[in-house]
């Protein structure tokens, strides 16, 4: 699976192995998963507030590997930008519908 993870608010963490990535509002990671990183808050004070997007297929990883190859695995991103915008359009737009299973979800798309 390909994660992206955008901080709005707050300040979190990202850690794997011996890196330690501080991800504050603007900043973003994207990363692959299996993999044995850990998300954390940091600091009092504000919530860490993020948008989280997973995505699963071959097309999803690519993406994000071009992405970490041209940007870095943790890069900045303006809370504007098209991406986030759509980002944000996506969640909004799910939080309208009513709760359903993953696998309605599946048989819809």
């Amino acid at each position: 699976q390909a994660h992206f993870i955008f901080s709005m608010r707050g300040a979190g963490a990202f850690e794997l192995a011996e890196e330690r990535h501080r991800l504050t509002p603007g900043r973003v990671i994207t990363f692959h998963s299996p993999n044995r990183g850990t998300l954390t808050t940091v600091g009092r004070g504000r919530p860490w507030e993020f948008l989280w997007l997973c995505f699963g297929g071959d097309l999803a990883l690519d993406f994000t590997g071009v992405i970490a190859q041209r940007f870095g695995w943790v890069h900045e991103l303006d809370p504007a930008s098209p991406p986030i915008r759509l980002a944000l359009r996506l969640v909004a737009d799910a939080r309208r519908q009513p709760l359903r299973r993953a696998s309605e979800w599946s048989l819809r798309t």
